[in-house]
């Protein structure tokens, strides 16, 4: 066994850990949600977390348009007077 990792790759060895600890908390969840006490999600529980993303959004939205729209205009204008601009 200790040959067979030594042979992997980092890659592969990465690959392995992750998935094993993933299949770890996978079984551990299940394990958990078995034992756990069954409790109703109603819509009157939703509410107020859907009206705060929703009024999150609204602030964030316009913010995040602006702020992409002024990476696309860097990156973008001095490409364009450089096209014009070249003889």
């Amino acid at each position: 066994m200790i040959q067979f990792a030594k042979s992997m790759s980092m890659k592969k060895r990465i690959a392995a850990v992750v998935v094993a600890a993933m299949t770890m908390a996978i079984m551990s969840v299940m394990a958990v949600a078995s034992t756990a006490p069954q409790i109703g999600v109603t819509t009157a529980m939703l509410t107020p977390i859907l009206d705060a993303i929703i009024a999150n959004i609204a602030v964030i939205l316009p913010v995040g348009i602006g702020i992409f729209a002024i990476m696309i205009g860097v990156r973008l204008i001095p490409r364009i007077f450089g096209w014009f601009t070249r003889s």
